[in-house]
């Protein structure tokens, strides 16, 4: 059985957007699974005794070391302690209930839990997706959110998530600032980094490090991605020899073959020898570096000399845990409370480290409960609980468990490197994260055997190109003629002009960040026609896909820029002029950075070529994943898909470009995770310069998720509350898997369909919608869309 309804307008658009920011996709999606509706929060004043309700939601899945199986023994030992310290005043009480690693799994498990109780805290989930998710619930519940585990950083701006604290020992974060400590207390201002995407850490390393210089603008870089064992010697030397021209400074992210290739590759290049260069590598966020895990992965004894040979000049970090070991009382108990309590054998295998995080989690949120009702303050303020965990330390069942002032526990970056006289790996120095400051152990530097002791710089003398030496030669020669006029004088003006240069330089690149040189744009062999079906098929929107196949639309070219794989949006323009509106324009979309906002790396207008340089997202638009019947979209999966667009609308509408403008299925695209990002939004003086026909059926089909004032008006700059029709267009599209008034093209023409949503009526013409009784609640948030 299916409910039908329409889509009609009640809301305004503020409205809708409070509602979108307060995520009230999520609770009408969940919320027929409660009989009854009780706040996640208790009442305030306190009175004692209190009762306390911490909600734990993992995978039961056991290769993972946060199975429930596994942690929950920590946390309810944890709980049990507690109880015995608070004698009855605080009733602490644990709840599980199976959680998952996706969005709409773990999003969902929390609605059920918080119709049935009144949520303290959240202690978990693990994986930063499935936190991300519940970051954004708790925010509306007024709930603090502890991950022992979640690190990466697609979770770490703590604007969008202020509940939330992370205690994991191995912070991400910790490498990010590590790396950019160095380069500005070595000078070094250009960097290259090297990624594998199909290993897990060296993906999230890629989109670490893009997000982190994207965001500061005093660096110049490029990532380089390799594809794991598939990528060849050749693809690895090319981009060695591409990024030389652009840095002397390497971080890569590679492991087994892939870091054995690029080393011997480096070194073939003579790169390894020269003394110019360094490599900053990042095995994996606690593997060390040692004889087996590196140069001796060559084949032979030749080729682990080689090896040996080219990591002169390689520093390897890590964050060191050796010395975090479980006490063995702990683990034995762990080992019988799983088996006793959860029927899990841990045979051969050992507790980790990783119970000690859940423990301490429960241990820190109830410390800080206890401190506050000591104080009188509000012990269901989950902001306030939360704010009074960072920037201190807390006894953890390990040692100290320090929290800094953003939430995220401090880590200490250990950097090994080879001793040239011994030959041997040696830890030359730690990272003090707190202190924001290197510690050499048994020396003062590293031994930089190439260079003579010295830090190599960030340019040699000669440019990375080489073609700075006859500039020196004529520099010379200048300098000697200088001399008849007056050395003082000379030396003030070249002073006067450098700073003059460099000052004009940094406001030519902060103007003109988005223009991108044709030349610097490698094209592949592979070009796409327009991904959508043609618009005689658009009714049925149905083709047949591979789920893994990768694809692009709008006749997007795939590219590689700076060493990435992009997508070029062609622009149909014959001419536009570079006004500084249009170059306000662009520095605006510059400054945008979300998870759910595609990035724009610039544009080529020159007469050769006019396209967008824009992020690659493999999994092509929206509108392709809902046509492609190789893929199964479950109820939590376009659950997913939904709140990704909430987010990244929310994000555009807060954000100085006010709104999107152009939102359709096609305009949403997906990466390999199965994230949405939305593209074409900003840039209104670039759009609107579009030679567009008006009468062709592509244009007409795209005016079917424009809000029916933009239909009447023609604005082609777009409203926030026009946004939110559109998205309710894409709602029906998600839900029933079938193109904007699928149902109305059964007996109504294109034209037809579009002159009844233009027409003011006292009745609103809106698509018919089978909506499926699971999804019944979908019903109220498109309503008032």
């Amino acid at each position: 059985m299916a409910s039908r309804t329409r889509l009609s307008v009640a809301m305004t658009g503020s409205e809708i957007i409070a509602a979108l920011t307060s995520h009230l996709l999520l609770t009408s999606f969940v919320w027929h699974l409660c009989a009854s509706v009780t706040s996640p929060t208790s009442s305030y004043p306190l009175r004692l005794p209190a009762d306390v309700t911490i909600v734990s939601l993992e995978p039961s899945d056991l290769s993972w070391n946060f199975a429930r199986p596994k942690v929950l023994p920590a946390m309810d030992l944890a709980v049990e302690r507690l109880n015995l310290e608070h004698q009855g005043a605080i009733r602490f009480k644990l709840v599980s209930r199976e959680g998952s690693c996706e969005k709409g799994g773990v999003g969902v498990a929390a609605a059920k839990i918080s119709c049935q109780y009144n949520i303290s805290v959240f202690v978990g989930p693990a994986c930063s997706r499935a936190v991300e998710i519940l970051a954004y619930m708790v925010n509306d519940w007024n709930v603090p959110l502890i991950t022992p585990v979640g690190n990466t950083e697609n979770i770490g701006d703590k604007s969008l998530f202020p509940r939330l604290t992370r205690i994991n020992p191995l912070m991400q974060s910790s490498i990010v600032d590590m790396v950019f400590w160095m380069l500005d207390q070595y000078r070094w201002e250009s960097a290259v980094f090297f990624y594998d995407i199909e290993d897990t850490m060296g993906d999230l390393f890629g989109v670490t490090f893009t997000k982190a210089f994207q965001q500061r603008s005093s660096y110049t870089w490029t990532g380089y991605l390799l594809a794991g064992k598939s990528t060849t010697r050749s693809v690895i030397r090319t981009k060695l020899m591409d990024a030389a021209t652009r840095s002397r400074v390497f971080l890569m992210c590679l492991t087994g073959s892939v870091l054995r290739d690029f080393f011997l590759e480096a070194h073939s290049l003579g790169f390894s020898r020269s003394g110019e260069f360094v490599f900053i590598s990042m095995i994996s966020l606690a593997t060390v570096a040692t004889d087996d895990v590196t140069w001796q992965l060559g084949n032979g004894t030749v080729e682990q000399k080689v090896l040996k040979d080219s990591m002169a000049h390689a520093l390897f970090m890590h964050i060191d845990i050796t010395e975090l070991i479980l006490p063995n009382n702990f683990s034995n108990e762990m080992i019988r409370r799983s088996l006793v309590d959860y029927g899990y054998n841990y045979s051969n295998d050992k507790p980790t480290i990783t119970l000690s995080q859940y423990y301490d989690a429960v241990r820190i949120y109830g410390t800080v409960l206890a401190e506050t009702i000591d104080k009188g303050g509000n012990p269901f303020d989950g902001l306030s609980i939360t704010k009074q965990m960072w920037n201190r330390t807390f006894d953890g069942l390990l040692g100290p468990v320090t929290v800094n002032k953003d939430g995220d526990r401090y880590s200490d970056v250990t950097i090994t490197a080879i001793n040239p006289n011994t030959g041997l790996f040696q830890k030359y120095a730690v990272y003090v994260s707190q202190e924001r400051a290197l510690h050499f152990f048994n020396s003062t530097s590293f031994p930089w055997p190439l260079n003579n002791g010295v830090t190599p710089a960030n340019e040699p003398k000669c440019g990375f190109k080489g073609d700075l030496c006859s500039n020196s030669e004529k520099s010379q020669v200048i300098g000697g003629l200088a001399g008849f006029f007056g050395a003082a004088v000379i030396v003030g003006g070249i002073v006067s002009l450098v700073m003059f240069r460099r000052w004009k330089k940094q406001s030519e690149r902060d103007l003109w960040w988005w223009k991108i040189d044709p030349a610097d744009i490698f094209l592949t062999d592979r070009k796409f026609s327009h991904s959508v079906l043609s618009f005689s098929s658009k009714t049925n929107l149905r083709g047949s896909r591979s789920e893994n196949e990768d694809i692009a639309t709008n006749d997007d070219l795939l590219a590689v820029f700076r060493g990435q794989v992009v997508r070029l949006r062609p622009l149909p323009i014959h001419h536009i002029k570079k006004t500084d509106q249009l170059l306000a324009e662009f520095k605006m979309v510059r400054d945008l950075s979300h998870a759910n906002v595609l990035k724009i790396f610039g544009a080529c207008l020159e007469e050769t070529l006019h396209a967008l340089v824009i992020e690659h997202c493999s999994k092509g638009s929206l509108q392709d994943l809902l046509s492609n019947t190789n893929v199964s979209l479950d109820a939590q999966f376009k659950f997913s898909l939904c709140t990704d667009i909430i987010n990244g609308l929310c994000f555009l509408h807060k954000s100085p470009i006010k709104c999107h403008g152009r939102l359709t299925s096609e305009t949403c695209l997906v990466d390999n995770r199965f994230s949405v990002k939305l593209s074409d939004f900003g840039l209104p003086t670039l759009y609107s310069s579009f030679i567009e026909d008006v009468t062709t059926q592509p244009y007409k089909y795209a005016c079917l998720w424009k809000a029916p004032e933009i239909l009447r008006s023609g604005d082609r700059r777009g409203q926030p509350e026009a946004d939110i029709y559109s998205f309710a267009i894409i709602m029906a599209e998600v839900i029933t898997r079938d193109c904007p008034y699928g149902n109305e093209f059964l007996y109504l023409s294109l034209e037809e369909i579009l002159e009844k949503v233009r027409q003011m009526t006292n009745t609103p013409f809106r698509p018919v919608v089978d909506v499926p009784v699971k999804m019944v609640d979908m019903k109220t948030l498109m309503e008032k869309c």
